[in-house]
């Protein structure tokens, strides 16, 4: 099941109505610039499975809540390849720095046992977001937002000033995989779909107020 079927489909059952969810959800700051910089960081970086499932354990524990056992974590992320693990390892970051994250998870977890949390918030987040390399996120504000709105929405969490319907919408209209596949649909050479992706994404990122640099 796709994210934003994943998300409606949740948000439109009795328990998880679009109310029920706003009303459980903490709202932060979104974390664009953390990502982005970070994103340039991890570029080269082989980040260390071990080290990532203990900083998300201390997460929990800073929280006053158990983490998910590792062997049960090492089963979620069997297969996983490098680009995964910097994925992980971005997204722990910014949360990390962003600050409060003890807090957030024991509030945001209160309704979910937490191996569905870290399933939701966090392999899931890495999984979907395939498309979204260390070298794209760092070369784009408009994709950096796109991760970081992809790990709220998916913990929880709204940007200040905004509803979760709102948040959802937004993140549905930056969606990597439409420019691709828009620009998949273009006729012409390899090269000619390629300029029109950058055409797409410059136009995405004019409309954010934002620049790459592509």
């Amino acid at each position: 099941m796709g994210f934003f079927d994943w998300i409606k489909g949740k948000s439109s059952s009795d328990e998880g109505s679009f109310a029920a969810l706003q009303e459980r959800a903490v709202e932060r700051p979104l974390v664009t610039g953390l990502v982005q910089y970070q994103a340039g960081e991890l570029v080269d970086a082989t980040p260390e499975p071990l080290l990532e499932r203990a900083r998300l354990a201390d997460f929990f524990r800073e929280g006053g809540l158990a983490p998910v056992a590792p062997d049960t974590f090492d089963r979620m992320t069997a297969g996983w390849d490098v680009a995964s693990w910097r994925r992980l390892a971005l997204a722990l970051f910014a949360l990390n720095v962003r600050g409060g994250l003890a807090e957030d998870l024991a509030l945001l977890a209160r309704d979910r046992d937490v191996e569905q949390f870290v399933r939701e918030g966090f392999i899931d987040l890495v999984e979907a977001t395939d498309l979204l390399t260390m070298d794209i996120l760092a070369d784009s504000g408009v994709r950096s937002e796109e991760f970081a709105r992809h790990l709220y929405i998916r913990l929880g969490i709204t940007p200040s000033g905004e509803t979760l319907a709102e948040s959802i919408e937004k993140l549905e209209k930056l969606d990597y995989a439409n420019l691709l596949e828009e620009a998949e649909r273009a006729k012409g050479s390899a090269e000619e779909r390629m300029a029109y992706l950058r055409k797409l994404q410059e136009e995405q990122e004019a409309q954010m107020g934002r620049r790459s640099k592509w």
